[in-house]
């Protein structure tokens, strides 16, 4: 108990100071009671759910990590195959760009030889490279005509020896002259003679050079 006293003349003072007394009253709080039996039970209901829902997350996060290891497993394989083409194509690429320019310089260079060769050949000469690329022409179809005589007889002696294998239960030793040999000893005294040939044509071209 607080007892304060005032002179006669402090009536406003007085009056003040009770009206902040009542202003201060104080304000009732609601206060809940919670049984500790109960609180207990509820926390561990919510620790159960906490549990479980942690335990749906990681299953749920294992899930889609499987599924992306998996993903990713799949299509590793599909993008080194895609890259393994895209370098392949670029390459082929790049080939074909430098054989398209090797050909156009190789054009080039003929057609300068064309020109060259119309502006300074001399009319005899003219006649006789026409006389030698005739003679070439007819030795390349006697070539082809020996090959497949060659050839034919290779094909007849390869049925003799099977018919004979297959009469006698062996195979027959027979000596046949390599077609190559052959080839190539019909060829040596043509190819000499037209290289030649064509050696004193040149000759009568370019005397200069």
């Amino acid at each position: 108990v607080f007892i304060s006293q005032y002179a006669t003349g402090q009536k406003e003072a007085l009056r003040a100071v009770l009206k902040q007394k009542t202003q201060n009253t104080p304000v009732l709080k609601e206060v809940k009671v919670q049984l500790l039996g109960n609180a207990s039970t509820e926390k561990k209901e919510s620790v159960g759910q906490d549990t479980r829902s942690t335990h749906r997350e990681v299953d749920s996060a294992t899930t889609i990590a499987a599924a992306t290891a998996a993903a990713i497993a799949t299509t590793a394989p599909l993008l080194k195959v895609q890259n393994e083409l895209e370098a392949k194509v670029n390459s082929v690429s790049a080939l074909l760009h430098k054989l398209q320019e090797t050909d156009r310089q190789l054009q080039h260079v003929a057609e300068q030889q064309t020109n060259r060769k119309t502006q300074y050949e001399k009319p005899h000469c003219h006649e006789r490279v026409s006389e030698l690329e005739k003679q070439m022409n007819a030795f390349m179809v006697q070539r082809i005509q020996h090959l497949e005589k060659l050839q034919e007889q290779q094909m007849n002696i390869q049925s003799h020896l099977i018919s004979s294998a297959v009469n006698t239960g062996g195979l027959q030793q027979i000596h046949v002259p390599s077609s190559s040999l052959m080839t190539k000893q019909s060829e040596k005294p043509q190819q000499q003679l037209l290289t030649n040939e064509v050696s004193s044509c040149q000759r009568g071209l370019f005397p200069n050079s």
